[in-house]
């Protein structure tokens, strides 16, 4: 998730859908967020976002569609910053479909 590289280690990367799991579960708890990295969440989103404005899973060649923006979407939503998400992009992405 944050661009390591997954070759050196199987466990390197970590899994859009995961973070928006993991951040789904701390704010239903009631977490503020306070502790979570959001600075290399929103620039995860930012590598993780295609050309054609779809997110992919994982940094290095995943599946790629729209569970993967609606997760992207849902993160930036509960970290309170869409800067890791071209709006226009993902909105043509949407429509595209």
């Amino acid at each position: 998730f944050l661009g390591l590289n997954p070759a050196s280690n199987d466990y390197a990367s970590g899994h859009i859908a995961m973070a928006y799991t993991g951040l789904s579960i701390l704010t239903t708890l009631g977490d503020d967020l306070s502790r979570v990295n959001k600075p290399a969440l929103v620039a995860s989103l930012r590598r993780l976002q295609r050309s054609d404005g779809s997110f992919q899973c994982v940094a290095f060649g995943s599946e790629h569609d729209m569970r993967f923006l609606y997760c992207a979407c849902a993160i930036s939503h509960m970290l309170g910053d869409w800067s890791g998400v071209d709006k226009d992009k993902a909105v043509d992405f949407v429509r595209a479909c």
